[in-house]
């Protein structure tokens, strides 16, 4: 089906999508393509998007906060890495965690209130790993790495913080989403 172009191309003046490469790509996103037919069409991203791109800077700011993140990553990674450590996961937990990502903050929120939930069967599932004889040593390394983490006062008093900050970013992110309308100041 042909896509009729609008006869007067100077009428859209702007687009708006979240972070992705096929959204917002400057060579092959759509809004590379709009901007291909409405030359003013100025790319934004949503404010849903800008307020994690937000939370992101911030959280790159301090060398605490980036190290807390890089050892949660650690916690997803090395359950979502193999399938044998996340039965074990879910056979304790009855969940899993999710793959953390650079830009969705989303599976960060999840990935903290799973950890600050159930810290203690999560350090069993370690345990019970670490202690597997069909382990390698590089999964009772890990294992035990990330046992430290759940004892470490830093490590424990970021992930209340983020367990008590991130739902609400996660609040916001929705009533955007859901909104039509909005504008920067409501």
């Amino acid at each position: 089906e042909k896509l009729e172009i609008n006869k007067s191309p100077n009428k859209l003046i702007a687009q708006s999508y979240d972070g992705s490469s096929v959204m917002s790509g400057q060579d092959t996103g759509v809004q590379a393509l709009v901007r291909a037919v409405y030359n003013n069409a100025q790319f934004i991203h949503c404010y849903a998007h800008q307020l994690y791109l937000v939370i992101e800077r911030c959280a790159t700011q301090s060398k605490q906060v980036k190290t807390f993140f890089s050892s949660l990553e650690g916690f997803s990674s090395f359950f979502t890495k193999s399938t044998k450590r996340t039965a074990v996961l879910y056979h304790v937990l009855r969940k899993r965690i999710t793959q953390n990502t650079a830009t969705i903050w989303s599976c960060k929120e999840i990935c903290v209130n799973i950890v600050h939930t159930y810290k203690k069967e999560i350090n069993e599932c370690l345990e019970i790993i670490a202690d597997d004889p069909t382990s390698d040593y590089s999964t009772c390394r890990k294992a035990t790495g990330l046992k430290n983490f759940l004892k470490d006062h830093d490590f424990l008093f970021w992930l209340r913080f983020f367990n008590i900050v991130l739902p609400h970013s996660g609040i916001l992110f929705n009533a955007q989403q859901q909104q039509r309308e909005i504008d920067s100041v409501k």
